[in-house]
């Protein structure tokens, strides 16, 4: 359920994870006002999101009795957020949570606004970009310590079944997640890997999890990107290669970057109706930009 209340300030105790109880008004969220406008119903299906509740009469808030995973994780992201604001403070503390944990509240509307208008909103949404930024770190880590094919997948299922939970099991985080594990499990199993392949299974498994989600404009991003990649990418590749490693390196991520931005195009230009011609630009730098700041910012959380 969705739970909506005006409040002058949040009632003392009200934290995610806890237990409440209250009396309240069931609605059922409207759609679209406006042709092709903002559906905040289908919004909240692609969540799994079905009725909405409003008001807060009588409001009791308790600790739970019992273990309930959805809210310790819950509990777990407001405390990671809270101590990253404490560690960095409330600006740059922000920025961090909304990188590593998906907490997008605690940064400014007009500060959003500005990627969004710049073309680089997604940098402020954990998505595949930033999943694959924490599984290299991963794979460094199971390098080192020569483990097992079958061991790491099956850790590097739990840490991103953890990390999806932690995020509030956002969408991009799973749809990345279900991608990098299908792609390990198959050099596990020594089958041919084909970029398109995998893509088309999890689309597929997605849709028939959530047919909804197909109208989502987070997930023609996050196909349309990884499409890019997989066509675009490897012919741009095709026409330099570089001898130097540290140029090859640079070009590669370039590629990677060029094809991306041109998967996105169309969803783009449909959803805005205009096209950050800046974006093209600067999405390029601040892609290995944005990474060193995400290894950053998790050395200051661990």
């Amino acid at each position: 359920a969705y739970w909506s209340f005006y409040t002058d300030e949040i009632p003392e105790g009200l934290a995610p994870g806890m237990r409440v109880s209250f009396t309240a008004s069931l609605y059922h969220p409207s759609g679209a006002s406006n042709p092709d406008g903002y559906d905040f119903r289908e919004e909240l299906l692609r969540r799994g999101v079905t009725v909405g509740v409003f008001g807060m009469g009588g409001l009791e808030i308790s600790s739970p009795d019992y273990f309930f995973f959805p809210g310790w994780a819950a509990a777990l992201r407001h405390t990671l957020s809270s101590r990253l604001v404490q560690a960095l403070g409330e600006e740059a503390g922000g920025y961090a949570s909304t990188m590593l944990l998906g907490s997008r509240s605690l940064i400014a509307q007009d500060d959003r606004s500005a990627f969004s208008r710049l073309g680089i909103a997604h940098i402020l949404s954990v998505s595949g970009f930033h999943v694959g930024v924490l599984v290299s770190v991963f794979a460094a880590l199971f390098r080192l310590l020569h483990l097992r094919q079958g061991l790491r997948l099956a850790l590097y299922a739990l840490l991103l079944g953890l990390y999806s939970a932690v995020c509030g099991f956002s969408q991009p985080v799973i749809r990345a997640s279900l991608l990098i594990l299908s792609g390990l499990a198959g050099r596990m199993l020594s089958r041919p890997r084909s970029s398109l392949h995998l893509l088309c299974a999890v689309f597929s498994l997605m849709l028939l999890c959530s047919p909804v989600q197909l109208t989502g404009l987070s997930f023609q991003l996050s196909f349309g990107a990884v499409l890019g990649i997989s066509l675009i990418t490897p012919y741009l590749n095709s026409l330099w290669r570089p001898r130097g490693r540290l140029l090859r390196w640079v070009w590669n991520g370039l590629s990677a970057g060029i094809g991306a931005q041109l998967g996105i195009l169309l969803p783009e230009l449909y959803a805005f109706q205009e096209l950050p011609l800046a974006g093209l630009l600067v999405n390029i730098p601040m892609l290995a930009v944005s990474s060193a700041l995400i290894l950053l910012y998790w050395a200051v959380l661990l």
